[in-house]
Formats: C-alpha cells, structure tokens, sequence
C-alpha cells in the first residue's frame, strides 16, 4: 500500500521532487540502487524483475502503486506491475493501454531542465472495482499553477485517476495522504536556500521525518478517520486496514495474523524502503535516493541513503559512470 509526494515548484533549484514509501513483505528480496548499461536507474526486484520507481538518462521516468480492488478472475494470468514501469522508462507509452498487468496508478512522463517537464497519472483496474469490465485512463498532471503557486500532491492507492491536492478529493478513503500532502507542503515553504547537492540533502532531511512518520498520524481527527475508514472493496481484515491507513510509514505487522507461513515463519509486511527523486537545476541532473527500512522483528535503524546522480542530456554511458 504505497504512498508518494509529488512537488512541483516547491524549491527554485528543485522544480520536480518526488519522495516514495513502498509497502511490501519484507521477505520479497530486492537490489539496492543500479544503474544499467541503459542509463536506467532503479531497484529491482529480484521476485518478478520489476521495480516502482526508475528513472532514464533522457529523463524518462515512472513509478507506480497498485490499486486496491478485488483481483479480477484472470489474476493469476496478469504481469507484474513492476515490469510496466521499465516498459515505460524504456519508451513504450502505449504500454499503459495494456489489460495484461495487475491494477495499478502510475505517474509517468519526463524530467526536463530547458523545457518544462511533463507528467501524466495512468490507472487501471475494473470500472467497478469489483470485478466487471477492466478500463485505462490517463489524466495530465498540471505543471504549473495558474496563481503561480507550488503544488504538492500525494498519491496512495485509490481508484480515482486523481492526485490528492488540497483542492481535490483525491484519494478519500486514505486520510493519511491528506495529512502528508499537508504536512510536506509546509516542510518544503520552510526550507530555504537549497541548492546543489547539499540542497537535496536538506529537503530530504526535511520531508525524511514526515514520511517515516507511523503508527498514528499527529492529528488525532485525521487518526480517528484513518482508524474506521474502508475501501468497498477491501480484500483486507479490518485490523490490517486500520495499520495501512494509519499513517504514511506502514509498522511492520505479521500478515498472518501470528499463524506463520506454511513453515511457520511470520509474514512480515510494512514499510520495506523509501525512495526519492529530485530535479536539480544547478547540478543539471537528477538525484535518485534511496534506502531499506529496518527489518523486523529485530528493528534497528533504517540503512544508510544510496545516493546515484543521473546526469540529464548524457548518453546513456556516461551516465552509467555518473554515480555520487
């Protein structure tokens, strides 16, 4: 049950950043930062071969969370939504006209520094969520605002085909979004003078507190809405939906209700990684940040931040070489 910021104008120096949390099993083994001899730089995931978010040397990037809905009666049949999102960065913008992958929203489009960027939010799932006929839509993501504000979005993992934004209904169903997308607005207009790479470090250290924020969300009529509200079509018991919708960092809790697996191992789910993306004007590049969360159940602390510096305007082996 993943969740992403998106803000748009927010820094001078930083016109697009993009912070992600991926929810997962924590047994799902998964690279760390790579960068191929295509100039894509993203995880893998080592299971299916996908990943959730990757970005190109020609500024090409994607990433994805699923939609939460009952499976359709050819599920076992789908893809993993993971690989659309290298079909993607790959170039194959028709690929988000395919019914071959399991539901999915995806934010997607190209990072540009001498001409605007552009972004596009593509959902698929069934017209009613529960099964019936599957259909695609794509939506443009406005770049900039007509009063000339920032904008900060978030995105979870609804079925509206719609950012949340603080004049959109966006994601309902998932309080924890508005909170965020709140909460990081106001961290970003109180962060000045960031520029380069040091800028990038401080907006990350800025928003990190806020992203990690879990078990309950610090507005406590916001945690009591989290705390009862549903998706119709949840698949999930109760007990586990107020854990996902408590807070934008998922604690990690055992899937199996304490039953194990079928050799008796717990199934750890939760927030497995954070992910983040920002523009930078005065580096000309992209920075691509990432790291693991701690693992259950022994915790500890989060690993250390992987840095990678995507070099926009190179060839894709120059930006191989480009690391931080």
């Amino acid at each position: 049950m993943c969740i992403l910021v998106l803000a748009l104008d927010a820094q001078e120096d930083f016109p697009v950043l993009l912070i992600f949390n991926r929810d997962e099993e924590f047994a799902r083994r998964t690279t760390g930062l790579q960068c191929g001899a295509d100039g894509v730089v993203c995880c893998t995931d080592e299971q299916a071969g996908g990943t959730w978010m990757a970005i190109g040397a020609d500024g090409a990037v994607a990433a994805l969370t699923n939609v939460r809905c009952l499976p359709p009666a050819h599920a076992a049949e789908l893809q993993s939504r993971g690989a659309l999102v290298r079909r993607v960065v790959a170039g194959d913008a028709a690929a988000v006209d395919s019914a071959a992958y399991a539901n999915y929203n995806l934010l997607h489009g190209r990072l540009r520094l001498d001409a605007p960027s552009e972004l596009l939010l593509s959902t698929s799932g069934p017209a009613d969520l529960g099964g019936g006929a599957w259909r695609a839509r794509t939506v443009a993501v406005p770049m900039t605002a007509a009063d000339g504000r920032p904008r900060v979005y978030t995105k979870t993992n609804d079925a509206s085909g719609e950012l949340t934004a603080e004049e959109s209904a966006g994601d309902a169903a998932w309080p924890k979004a508005a909170w965020l997308r709140g909460a990081a607005a106001r961290a970003l207009a109180g962060a000045t003078g960031c520029t380069g790479r040091a800028g990038a470090e401080q907006l990350l250290a800025a928003l990190e507190p806020l992203m990690s924020t879990g078990g309950a969300l610090p507005d406590a009529t916001a945690a009591a809405a989290a705390a009862v509200a549903r998706g119709t079509h949840s698949h999930a018991p109760p007990e586990n939906e107020r854990r996902y919708q408590a807070a934008p960092f998922v604690q990690p809790f055992d899937l199996s209700g304490g039953f194990g697996d079928a050799c008796g191992a717990p199934k750890w789910y939760g927030t497995v990684s954070q992910s983040a993306l920002l523009l930078c004007r005065s580096e000309r590049c992209v920075f691509y940040v990432y790291r693991t969360t701690a693992r259950p159940p022994d915790g500890g602390d989060h690993g250390p931040w992987q840095w990678e510096r995507v070099a926009l305007g190179e060839s894709p082996q120059d930006s191989a070489k480009a690391h931080v």
